[in-house]
Order: C-alpha cells, then structure tokens, then sequence
C-alpha cells in the first residue's frame, strides 16, 4: 500500500464515566500520524481480506519504503540518477519495532482477533522510489 509508514508512538490513557457510571479509558497514540496511517492500513486490508477474523497463531512479514533522500541522487546532469554510494536500509528514524506496533495495532479487529495471536515477524525498513509498506500474513505452522 502506498503511504508514508508512521509509528505507534507511545500511548496515552484518559480514564472517563460511561452514561451507565461505570468507568472506561480512552487510549490514544502520541503521534498524530499514527491515526490516518492506521485507518489507510486497515482500508487496506479490507479491500484484500472480507473474511472471519484470524483466529490462529500468525507469522507476518512487513517492509516498510521510505523515499530517497535528495542527497541519495546525483546533480546537474545526474540529478534522477541515484548515487552508487546511496544507502539501502534506513538506519535512522523511525524505529522498525514502533513501525510494526502501529500496522498490528491497526489490523486488530479487522484481519485478526487480538494482535498477542503474531508469534513470528520478519520485519525490515528500505530506501525505495516512494513510501510504501508491504504486509504479508500467513498461520504459523510448524514445519516437520
């Protein structure tokens, strides 16, 4: 899916009184971010998958593209042409295991049950042409 990955951030609660008086929290990320991309990330999801919610042990795998950088590319004649010495992996913010967090945050109740189900992920961050992220689920077996 196209769309600059955000993450997770930490979370803040807000306890408040539902009508009935019982009390109930309100958990929110910091990062104001993270709600577009979360809604873009289960959209996503939605137009690929109208099934039941996973029930299973799950192993995803998640990359997450960041657009070159400006300095990644040569100049004058060179300036669409990417330097060989232009990085592959992103090394530097944002932090690969927040990125993760938001996309399992958003496919909670709409791909699975509850995101404590994802027991393996194959995760990574990349340079590429644009910003994108690309989710692949699958049941864990056990292989023999």
């Amino acid at each position: 899916m196209e769309g600059t990955p955000a993450t997770a951030g930490s979370k803040r609660a807000f306890p408040f009184q539902r009508r009935n008086g019982t009390l109930g929290v309100n958990v929110t990320h910091d990062n104001k971010r993270s709600q577009p991309w979360m809604a873009a990330v289960a959209s996503a999801c939605r137009a690929k998958y109208s099934g039941e919610l996973l029930d299973c042990p799950l192993v995803i795998s998640v990359t997450f593209d960041f657009a070159h950088l400006k300095g990644h590319f040569g100049s004058g004649r060179n300036a669409g042409i990417l330097k060989a010495s232009a990085p592959y992996s992103k090394s530097t913010k944002p932090d690969l295991s927040k990125l993760v967090r938001c996309v399992e945050d958003a496919l909670t109740g709409v791909l699975w049950r509850d995101d404590a189900q994802v027991v393996v992920i194959h995760a990574g961050k990349r340079y590429a042409t644009s910003d994108s992220c690309t989710i692949h689920v699958r049941p864990f077996k056990l292989e023999s």
